[in-house]
């Protein structure tokens, strides 16, 4: 009886999901960058916001990767999946690829430990992502994309603690302020 649990495929995915929460790697899953937790499984989604220098990436399922190698600024709306663990990601379309990493989640906010003065060093044209200079990626709310869409690469950014989770950026050039999640770090 004990072989046959051993064996089983059920006991197989439970030990790969504990390899993976526990910090290691399973399988052909690559073990995260220091920094970054490993994303569970393969992705296959379709790309809603890149920033303009095509470095960071929302899915329609809320999460966010960073190409480390590899531009995704034409990848806007086309259907993406990761190979190789989830350290390639690939336009299933074009055939464009690049090496990437899993930020985080929109859904999965994190804490923040790097507030005060910063500079915006990339962004979405839509506004729903901000990249800033220490690398921390932000997610902004539909109804503040209006604001942020408009700030200019290289502003100063200042980011302080906000309610229910959240944090208020604001841009030092137009005064104007949004509320937004921290997914994580590039």
């Amino acid at each position: 009886m004990v072989r046959a649990i051993a064996r089983s495929p059920t006991v197989a995915a439970l030990a790969a999901a504990t390899a993976l929460l526990a910090g290691g790697c399973a399988g052909n899953v690559a073990a995260p960058a220091p920094g970054h937790e490993a994303h569970a499984g393969p992705v296959s989604g379709v790309v809603s916001s890149i920033t303009t220098d095509g470095s960071i990436i929302e899915l329609t399922d809320g999460s966010v990767f960073a190409l480390v190698s590899g531009d995704a600024s034409r990848w806007l709306d086309q259907r993406v999946r990761t190979v190789s663990g989830g350290a390639i990601m690939i336009d299933v379309a074009s055939g464009e690829k690049g090496e990437a990493q899993y930020v985080g989640s929109v859904r999965h906010p994190r804490t923040y430990a790097n507030g005060g003065e910063h500079n915006q060093e990339s962004g979405s044209p839509d506004g729903s992502l901000i990249l800033l200079d220490d690398g921390s990626v932000w997610s902004i709310p539909p109804d503040e994309r209006s604001r942020t869409s408009t700030w200019a690469e290289g502003a100063s950014v200042s980011v302080e603690p906000g309610p229910h989770g959240r944090y208020r950026l604001t841009n030092g050039a137009s005064g104007s302020t949004v509320l937004a999640t921290y997914v994580g770090e590039k």
